[in-house]
């Protein structure tokens, strides 16, 4: 190259150079979106020469009916095979996709993305391509998958989990409720069978009056009236997705009706269950409050607790009085009807507390001496080492108590019971034959005895008293002919 062309070069450089940074603003790269349709409106391709931010960029859209988060009764008879999901990606990216799996961290009022902690292994992704509504479970619940997104170059650009969905695809569940006949501003439980409620409202559909209803948006409302007679009443529930249900419920308001105001645990159930020892007692397990009636009728005891009795839908009330304790015929959690007639026939029904009856016991299937006891015997140098002197084995949950007495000593409850005793027990100071007793009790009160071998005390060293010799050896000599002969030539005296 000449001078000329040199020069001439040189006063180029700069064109060359802005040419090629115009150029490099329109470089593009061919893109295409993963998980919908790309003639889909709602696909978008990244702006020409973008490359996303793996910190910003990779994160899924959701699409039609999860648009929200959310899919309901009404919009899971869609297409099974519509998207939910949405992600574009430069050319040769590449995505796996994990298995649909539940979320646990998942909340209503939270459907942001959640932790990707278990993300990171590799056995998770087994799929290609984002999951479709068809893939997803019909169980009531929240539901999330792993990603990762892959470059040219095999390099993890990105490991993400899915903003979780809430698939609720069934109404409310509503238990019917039976009429209320009532003169007391009366509480009304609605069973709901529902994990995501939203909205709860009572309203008052028809009556002669007009009904007061105290906390109305709950599934546990107060209601009374300002006239007699008969009100219908309203009770909607929408949960979360949506879906919503709604029963009717009779109201009859009687000034002149029976009050239920309980029937409480009392006598031996006062302390919430029957155990054993009273189970085949006569005694009533509780006291009925109430007034305005002229007679009651009570039910057997249900197997149920008080929330799932529906006392009103009871078709037998064979007893006059509180039934005893005796009547009932096993273990289990039990709670009671009763049915209240005033004037006219007019009846009000009640449910008591629940209760459990547990009738077995503990059981103690073996009692080991050990440590310093281990050879059923505490001498002068174990008494000075604290080391439980034995351990038991059990069936059933209970609390193990214990005490020392003499062998001869029954063990019952007339005894004090306390810690698991040591070597270094001051019962153990005077020497004697003892045991350990056992009281073993659980929860309800179910009590059981037992006792170890006997537990022999000798505090007192040996004593070694004179030795002398005896027979051939007497003289202190054993000649020729005494030194085949079998006969002991020592003896000795050891006390006390």
């Amino acid at each position: 190259m000449d001078f000329i062309q040199r020069v001439l070069f040189l006063l180029s450089f700069p064109l060359i150079c802005a040419l090629a940074l115009s150029c490099k603003g329109k470089m593009s790269v061919k893109t295409s979106p993963l998980g919908c349709d790309p003639a889909n409106p709602s696909c978008e391709e990244l702006a020409d020469g973008a490359l996303p931010d793996a910190e910003s960029a990779f994160e899924l859209s959701r699409l039609g009916i999860a648009g929200d988060g959310i899919i309901s009764s009404s919009e899971g008879a869609e297409n099974y095979d519509s998207p939910l999901f949405k992600l574009t990606l430069p050319e040769g990216f590449n995505l796996y996709v994990s298995d649909i799996k539940e979320s646990t961290s998942a909340s209503p009022s939270s459907l942001s993305l959640s932790g990707d902690e278990e993300c990171q292994s590799e056995d998770t992704y087994k799929k290609r391509s984002l999951p479709t509504w068809g893939e997803f479970p019909r169980k009531e619940g929240f539901y999330e998958f792993c990603y990762k997104v892959v470059n040219q170059a095999a390099e993890t650009l990105a490991t993400k989990k899915s903003s979780p969905i809430l698939i609720d695809v069934t109404n409310p569940d509503l238990a019917f409720i039976p009429a209320i006949t009532t003169g007391i501003p009366t509480r009304i439980n609605a069973r709901v069978k529902e994990k995501f409620v939203k909205e709860v409202a009572w309203v008052q559909k028809n009556g002669p009056g007009i009904l007061t209803i105290v906390d109305s948006e709950t599934t546990d409302p107060t209601i009374s009236a300002d006239k007699a007679g008969i009100y219908t009443l309203l009770l909607m529930v929408k949960d979360v997705a949506g879906n919503q249900s709604q029963i009717e419920v009779s109201f009859i308001w009687r000034p002149d009706a029976p009050v239920f105001s309980g029937l409480y645990l009392s006598g031996p159930a006062a302390d919430g269950a029957i155990n054993g020892s009273e189970a085949n007692s006569d005694e009533q397990p509780y006291t009925l409050s109430g007034s305005n009636f002229q007679s009651l009728r009570f039910s057997s005891y249900i197997e149920k607790k008080a929330s799932e009795l529906n006392c009103e839908a009871l078709s037998s009330y064979p007893h006059e009085n509180i039934p005893g304790v005796a009547t009932i015929p096993k273990d289990g959690t039990f709670s009671l009807c009763v049915k209240l007639i005033g004037q006219d026939g007019v009846v009000t029904f009640g449910a008591g507390q629940e209760f459990i009856r547990s009738t077995k016991a503990p059981v103690v299937n073996a009692v080991t001496f050990t440590h310093e006891a281990a050879d059923g015997a505490i001498n002068a140098l174990d008494a000075t080492i604290p080391s439980d002197v034995l351990e038991i084995a059990t069936d059933g949950a209970g609390e193990a108590r214990y005490s020392i007495v003499s062998s001869a000593t029954p063990c019952d409850g007339s005894l004090t019971y306390g810690m698991l005793p040591k070597a270094t027990n001051a019962s153990l100071k005077i020497e004697g034959t003892y045991k350990v007793c056992i009281q073993v009790a659980d929860a309800y009160g179910n009590i059981t005895f037992a006792q170890s071998d006997p537990l022999l005390v000798d505090l007192t060293p040996p004593v070694l008293g004179p030795i002398a010799l005896i027979q051939d050896a007497a003289d202190g000599l054993i000649s020729e002919g005494e030194d085949v002969t079998n006969e002991d030539i020592v003896t000795a005296t050891v006390g006390p």
